[in-house]
């Protein structure tokens, strides 16, 4: 039960990495574009130009890696504190491999 829980886990810290960078990309390209006085250059954005102004230009790249990280932060601290796949904190009973009760409590 608890490899399927990090197995979950891992597979949504993997597709929220693949998410994370390219809404980073295109994030860290609006904000360069707009420190750098041509804002009018969003409306033409393509993958091709966010590509090539990651790679030629060092500011951008800088931006990019931060925003990387902010939304990485994000996701761990979502995925192991909110999504934390327990709802209490006793000891439980295995009832089948799939089903586990709280045990009761003893008098």
């Amino acid at each position: 039960m608890k490899g399927n829980k990090l197995k979950t886990k891992l597979i949504g810290l993997i597709i929220a990495f693949f998410i994370a960078v390219i809404l980073s990309a295109i994030i860290s390209t609006m904000l360069h574009l707009i420190f750098t006085k041509v804002p009018e250059e969003i409306l033409n954005l393509t993958p091709t130009k966010i590509i090539t102004s990651l790679l030629t230009n060092r500011e951008h790249f800088e931006m990019f890696v931060l925003v990387v990280i902010a939304f990485m932060m994000f996701v761990l601290l979502t995925v192991f504190k909110v999504f934390d796949l327990k709802d209490y904190k006793s000891k439980n009973y295995k009832v089948t491999d799939n089903i586990e009760i709280p045990m009761p409590v003893r008098r």
